[in-house]
This record gives structure tokens, C-alpha cells and sequence, in this order.
């Protein structure tokens, strides 16, 4: 039987350690592919948002326009 030196179970622990530090690397790397993944959905998002915005502003333009001539009759009505 050999006699194991110190040297010998500090390896053996670094050993016990690896696939926890290959799982621990697996979850950082999934991690940054989510992180990723909800970016690129924030950014779309984000786009919607704005065409939406822009919409509404054009309707209530174009609603702004279309409400002038009545304004303008009710306006010039004697009362």
C-alpha cells in the first residue's frame, strides 16, 4: 500500500472539484446565452414600442387635422 503524501490528496481534492467547476462553467455559459437571448428580445421590444409611439402620434395628428373644420364651424356658430 502507498502512503499517500500531502501532495497526493490536495490532487485528489482538486480532482473531487472538477465537474462542479465544469458544471459551474456550463451555467455561465447558459447564463450568457440567456442574457443574450433577452437583449435581443428587449431590442425588439424596444422597436415595437417606438412604432407605437410614432402611430399615436401620427393618429392624434391626423385626428388634430380632421377636427379643425368642425372647431372652426362650432367657432363661427352664433350662440
Amino acid at each position: 500500500m502507498r502512503c499517500r503524501t500531502r501532495a497526493d490528496l490536495i490532487g485528489a481534492r482538486l480532482r473531487d472539484w472538477r465537474p462542479f467547476e465544469v458544471r459551474l462553467a456550463q451555467a455561465e455559459q447558459e447564463g450568457v446565452e440567456q442574457l443574450a437571448t433577452v437583449r435581443q428580445a428587449l431590442g425588439v421590444v424596444e422597436d415595437a414600442r417606438a412604432q407605437t409611439v410614432t402611430r399615436a402620434e401620427r393618429a392624434e395628428r391626423q385626428l388634430d387635422e380632421l377636427m379643425t373644420e368642425p372647431r372652426a364651424l362650432r367657432a363661427a356658430t352664433p350662440k
